[in-house]
C-alpha cells in the first residue's frame, strides 16, 4: 500500500512537470474571464503576459511577455514574444516577428561565427565579444511596438527593434523594416508609405486626443461620433453640444474650441465656445 501510494505521488510530481505552464494558464485564464479576455481554440499565453480587457486570442496563438491593450485581439497562429500593442488595435493571422538580423555590410561574412559571441545559432563561434546588435530592441526593451487603432493584415512579418505608430495600417503580405509613421497606410516588400489616413493637421489632432484613452463607457456611449461629425448639417444642436461637452471632460479646452470651428459656421462657434467655456468651468476635477 505504501509502496502504491509512493508512485501515484511520484506519477503527481511527473504530470505537474510536464503540464505545469498549462495549469498556470488555465488559472491565469480563469483570472482574466472578469476583463472579458478570449482565447481561441488552442492559444496559449504565459504569466507574464499583460491584457488590459476585452482582448481575443485567435486559435493556436502562443504569447510570451506579450501585453495586449484593451479592446485589441489577435488573430490565429501568431507565435509572439515580448510585444506590445496599444489598444483597440486589429492584429490578423500569421504575424511573424523576425527576432534578429544579420550585418550586410559591417563584415565580410553574414555568418554569426564572425560578429556573435553566442553559439546557439550556428553552433559555434570565433569571436569571444559580441561585435553586433543581433537583436534590436524598442526604446521600450520590446522586440516589436505597435501602436493604438492600429490594422495589421494576414502574413505580415514585422522585424525587431520596430515600432507602428497609432493608427498606421499595414497591408497583408508586408515586410515591415523599419518604424511606420502614425495613421500611415503601408505596403509591400518591404512595406512603404503610400498615403495618409488623414490630413496633417488631421492627424495631429486625433494624437492630441488620443480618443483611445477615453472611459470605456464614454466611448461605447459615443461610437457613432463618427457619423455625426460627418453629417453636422443635420445634428441637433443639443446633440452637438452634448457631444462636445463630452469631449470636454477628456482634452483641453483649446482642442475643443478647434474641433468646433472646423466644423460650425462662426456665429454657431461663438455660441458653441461659450457653451463650451461654462462647462468647464463648472466641472468637477479629474
Amino acid at each position: 500500500m505504501k509502496s502504491l501510494l509512493i508512485l501515484c505521488v511520484k506519477q503527481i510530481k511527473s504530470f505537474m512537470g510536464r503540464h505545469i505552464h498549462q495549469i498556470m494558464f488555465f488559472r491565469n485564464k480563469v483570472k482574466l474571464y472578469s476583463k472579458h479576455v478570449r482565447f481561441l481554440g488552442n492559444s496559449f499565453a504565459d504569466t507574464n503576459c499583460i491584457f488590459e480587457g476585452y482582448n481575443s486570442i485567435g486559435e493556436d496563438s502562443k504569447l510570451k511577455s506579450v501585453e495586449l491593450g484593451l479592446g485589441s485581439y489577435i488573430g490565429a497562429y501568431n507565435k509572439w514574444t515580448k510585444v506590445k500593442v496599444g489598444k483597440f488595435s486589429s492584429i490578423a493571422s500569421n504575424i511573424h516577428i523576425i527576432a534578429g538580423k544579420h550585418p550586410t555590410s559591417t563584415f565580410v561574412s553574414t555568418h554569426p561565427a564572425f560578429f556573435s559571441k553566442s553559439s546557439n545559432a550556428a553552433g559555434f563561434t570565433f569571436v569571444s565579444k559580441q561585435l553586433f546588435d543581433e537583436v534590436p530592441l524598442t526604446r521600450n526593451g520590446f522586440l516589436v511596438e505597435i501602436g493604438s487603432d492600429v490594422w495589421i493584415g494576414d502574413n505580415v512579418s514585422i522585424m525587431s527593434g520596430v515600432t507602428i505608430g497609432d493608427g498606421a495600417i499595414i497591408g497583408a503580405n508586408s515586410l515591415v523594416i523599419k518604424d511606420i509613421d502614425p495613421f500611415s497606410i503601408n505596403v509591400g516588400i518591404p512595406a512603404k508609405k503610400t498615403k495618409t489616413r488623414f490630413s496633417e493637421s488631421e492627424i495631429k489632432k486625433i494624437s492630441s486626443l488620443k480618443w483611445w484613452n477615453f472611459d470605456w463607457d464614454w466611448l461605447k456611449t459615443n461610437s457613432m461620433m463618427r457619423f455625426q461629425i460627418q453629417a453636422s448639417q443635420t445634428m441637433t444642436m443639443p446633440v452637438f453640444l452634448i457631444w462636445i461637452n463630452g469631449i470636454a471632460v477628456h482634452v483641453p479646452i483649446s482642442l475643443c474650441i478647434t474641433v468646433v470651428s472646423r466644423l460650425m459656421p462662426l456665429p454657431v462657434c461663438m455660441a458653441i465656445r461659450r457653451s463650451i467655456s461654462k462647462r468647464i468651468l463648472t466641472m468637477p476635477a479629474m
